[in-house]
Order: C-alpha cells, then structure tokens, then sequence
C-alpha cells in the first residue's frame, strides 16, 4: 500500500474512489456477461445467426467457468428458448423475463464456490474476449455503444445508496469516481453512468480504426492507472474498492483498499503482510493509522461500507440518524 503521511482524508484534499465494477459495484453477477445475454432481445443491433452463436458461446464458455458443463447446457437451452420466443415476436417480455433470471442465477452463483481459480478466470476471460472480439470485428463503435446504452438504460440498476454516498462524499471533498474493470469499456460507461454523472470509466478497450472496431484488446492496468491518476491529478488519498485477486494491483497502488466478500474470493487472497480491520470494528472502534485494507462481508452493503470509512477518515458524510462512529480525539 501507499504509505500516506496523514491517516485520514481532509475536507479539502484531492480525493479518488477507485473501484471494481463486477463483484464489487455490480455486487451479484458481471455487467458484461448479462448485458451480453439481454444484447439480442433489447439491444436493437441487427444480429445473424453466426452473431447469435457466437454470442452463445461467450455466454456458455461463462456458465461452464462458473458451474461445469451442466450448468453451460442449462444456459445454453435457456437462449434457445429465448431465442423462439424472441423470433414470434416477443423480445421485450423476452428481455424483461431474462434480466430476472439472470439477477437471480448471479445472486445465487455469488455464494457458490464452484468457480476455478484465478489462473483459471483469466484464461476463461481471455477466451471469452477473443470470441467477443470476432463479433465486434467490422461493426461502428457508435453503433455498439447505443445498443449496449439501451440494455443498461432499461434493464439495469445500481444501488441507490451507493449512488448517494458517492453524491454525498462529493460534496465535501474534491471527488474523482474512477470505475477501474475488466469489463469492457463501451459496455462500462453507460453503467457508470448510472451511478453518477460524473463517474469515469478506464475498462478494457476495444480498439477501432475510423470508428469501426477491429477485434483487438488491451487489459486495463489497474495498479498503474491508479499511480498514473495521482500523478496526474495531484491525489492526496486514493481509496480502492475489489472483490478478486486481479484488484490487489490497485490496492497495492492505493491507500486504502475495501476488501468486498464474494465470487472473486479477494478476502483469501490478500498478501499476509495486509493489516486488515472487519468494517465492524470500524464502526465501533474507528481506523487504525496503519490499516491497509477494511473487510467488507456478503451481508454489508458497499455503501455502508464507504460511509463507515470514510467517516472513520475524518469525512463525516453519515445519514440522518446514522450513529457518530468512534473518534480518537473524542
């Protein structure tokens, strides 16, 4: 972790919540993979039958990762049903039916620990962006980024509470939101969109040549975006938020890092070295000086979490009647 010479946040430093998207502000499921499966009933972009398998196989390469081959040929016959339905003519009850499904199945596979291993999610994400990738290939960015916008617009929420700690913290400090994912990029802004006006998004990039995309990809750099923002924008404090070993990067570029429970198991991945408090000390006994990361369990809300520590960081930005959280100078 950084080493910060204060141990809080003052009303007027610089400030950047740094987060994950998937596991983190999307809690249960991964932005990409349902905006994928509603893309062909709400997504109004034209789609042949080569797009629709491969679309397919993205989704099916996902469900095996998560839950072995049963759980792909489930997927699988569930988009086929869909896929009849949608050609009768009912995309819309199509789209709506499936965005419940796909919430649910994220939230119960969010508990579940079937997945592989870390080695074994970016071998399964590289796959799935290659074949992602050949269905790009040739299309208008334009074009592609207002389907995606439809899908998210109608079809996805965020967590108003969190959207209002992000609102609330603004207004007391000088508040960069930097939404740092593996999602892709033109799939990430119309989320962060929802979560603010002002939220920013540095994803995985999709490059185009005379704004058509070509196929190709780069990762994001989560670690070295982080040391490039503060460099740029002159940071005092940088606040990581991440659910899975692929964020430790950014944690260890931050200064402090929100550890989420979940899917990405980051809580069992974190360096020995880290000096980690639960969020519920927190609340009752405020932040040590030299902790590097705060846990934050399945059952407490990203939001509450963030309120909790920046509040134990000097930032009081509590609800009406929220308790006052312990002060050493009380």
């Amino acid at each position: 972790m950084v080493s910060n010479s204060s141990p809080g946040i003052s009303a007027d430093d610089r400030v950047a919540l740094a987060l994950d998207v998937d596991g983190t502000v999307h809690r249960h499921g991964s932005v990409f993979v349902e905006s994928l499966a509603l893309l062909p009933y709400a997504g109004d972009i034209s789609l042949d039958e080569t797009d629709r398998d491969t679309l397919r196989d993205v989704l099916g390469s996902v469900a095996a990762y998560a839950g072995g081959d049963r759980s792909r040929r489930r997927w699988l016959a569930v988009i086929r049903v869909c896929d009849a339905l949608a050609a009768a003519g009912l995309e819309r009850p199509v789209a709506r039916l499936l965005a419940g499904l796909v919430r649910y199945r994220a939230r119960y596979a969010s508990t579940s620990e079937s997945a592989g291993d870390a080695g074994d999610y970016r071998e399964m994400q590289r796959r799935i962006l290659d074949r992602y990738g050949t269905f790009l290939d040739g299309r208008r960015r334009e074009r592609v980024e207002r389907a995606f916008q439809r899908v998210l617009e109608r079809h996805f929420r965020v967590d108003p509470a969190l959207r209002r700690a992000l609102a609330d913290l603004a207004t007391v400090v000088d508040l960069d939101v930097v939404l740092l994912t593996d999602v892709p990029t033109h799939i990430a802004r119309p989320y962060a969109a929802l979560l603010g006006d002002d939220v920013e998004v540095v994803g995985t990039d999709f490059a185009t040549i005379d704004g058509r995309f070509i196929g190709k990809y780069t990762f994001v750099g989560k670690g070295a975006t982080v040391d490039r923002l503060r460099a740029e924008r002159g940071l005092d404090y940088v606040l990581a938020a991440g659910d899975s070993a692929n964020d430790l990067p950014m944690a260890a570029a931050a200064d402090l890092l929100l550890a989420v429970a979940g899917r990405g198991n980051l809580l069992t991945e974190l360096p020995p070295e880290f000096r980690s408090i639960e969020v519920s000390a927190v609340r009752t006994t405020g932040l040590p000086a030299d902790t590097d990361a705060v846990l934050v369990p399945r059952e407490t809300s990203v939001a509450d979490a963030l309120r909790t520590t920046v509040t134990a960081l000097g930032v009081d930005i509590r609800e009406p009647g929220e308790p006052r959280y312990f002060d050493a100078e009380d």
